[in-house]
């Protein structure tokens, strides 16, 4: 997979988990108010965790092939990104794991999160200037 394919892919999934996020918020906000909605966010939340594993997985690996094939990134320096996303990863999934009685009021909490872990993202490894064919390219000499 070329890295500009690699990048629109995983933007691709950045921009259906924020649309999962927005109803995850909407519903929430409606259940707590209300505990009238709890199969509807039960749904919602399965789709938005489904949508989070895949591009967890993809993103994995797919960035370790990318960065990996530059020599402009030492290995130790992936290994130390790798390991950091993965621990975030494991305390956003902290917030999605539970009944949803438990899970709801840390819907906004949840959203903060993983929209600042998506943004993150998207400055520095998802970059265009990081995942650019012709930047891994010239650094691949």
């Amino acid at each position: 997979m070329t890295p500009a394919l690699a990048r629109k892919t995983l933007l691709a999934q950045h921009h259906e988990i924020r649309a999962y996020l927005a109803r995850c918020a909407a519903l929430s906000t409606q259940y707590l108010d209300h505990g009238m909605v709890a199969d509807d966010l039960a749904a919602e939340l399965q789709e938005l965790r489904r949508s989070i594993a895949v591009h967890n997985d993809a993103e994995n690996a797919l960035i370790r092939i990318l960065l990996v094939h530059s020599n402009r990134w030492g290995e130790k320096l992936i290994e130390r990104m790798l390991v950091e996303h993965l621990a975030e990863h494991e305390a956003l999934w902290t917030l999605l794991t539970g009944a949803i009685a438990d899970v709801a009021p840390r819907i906004p909490e949840l959203v903060e999160a993983l929209d600042a872990h998506m943004l993150a993202e998207e400055r520095t490894f998802l970059s265009s200037q990081v995942l650019y064919s012709d930047e891994i390219e010239r650094h691949r000499r």
